[in-house]
């Protein structure tokens, strides 16, 4: 089933108005976590296009489920390199540790062990922080019985910002 991609008036008050071909490379560019700053600076660059963030927010919440099928297109593509499975480092340091103990000076043998042991317990566990991939999810519980509407309001904008201030930071650059 193919979706058209939605194009609104609203998505350029008094600005640029773009084009399917465009709009597509907005959506693309979103899948690939972008954010809306990332992306006003591409469309400048690649299409000679300005256009402002409400204009990028409005097209992100209109084609959701374009840029949820596009993100999922770009997540493919990265588990297709080896070195993104989680498997095949594991693997790789695994190789690496088999190595180190065939080395034959002792000290050499504990140290270059030791470093592959410790490589492989950040792979898994990580070095005290979260480690993780777009697109995974971690889950906060939050006990709402004894919150007032007040503080729920409060927790919902500061949730927002969170969120805002999340997509706006770049995590890696996309696979082209």
């Amino acid at each position: 089933m193919t979706k058209t991609l939605a194009i609104k008036k609203e998505y350029s008050p008094g600005s640029y108005k773009i084009n399917p071909q465009q709009l597509h490379f907005v959506c693309n560019l979103f899948g690939q976590y972008k954010s809306v700053e990332q992306i006003r600076k591409l469309l400048k660059s690649i299409h000679n296009v300005t256009v402002s963030p409400p204009t990028l927010y409005a097209i992100r919440e209109n084609n959701q489920e374009k840029i949820e099928e596009l993100r999922q297109k770009y997540l493919a593509k990265i588990d297709d390199v080896p070195i993104a499975q989680d498997k095949v480092r594991l693997e790789r340091i695994e190789h690496l540790y088999q190595f180190s103990t065939t080395i034959r000076c002792k000290k050499d043998m504990i140290e270059s062990a030791i470093k592959t042991l410790r490589a492989a317990r950040e792979e898994t566990k990580g070095d005290g922080a979260a480690v993780s991939r777009p697109g995974d999810t971690s889950f906060m519980q939050i006990n709402f019985n004894n919150m007032s509407d007040k503080d729920l309001l409060a927790l919902e904008r500061r949730l927002k910002k969170s969120v805002i201030d999340i997509t706006s930071k770049p995590e890696f650059d996309p696979i082209t």
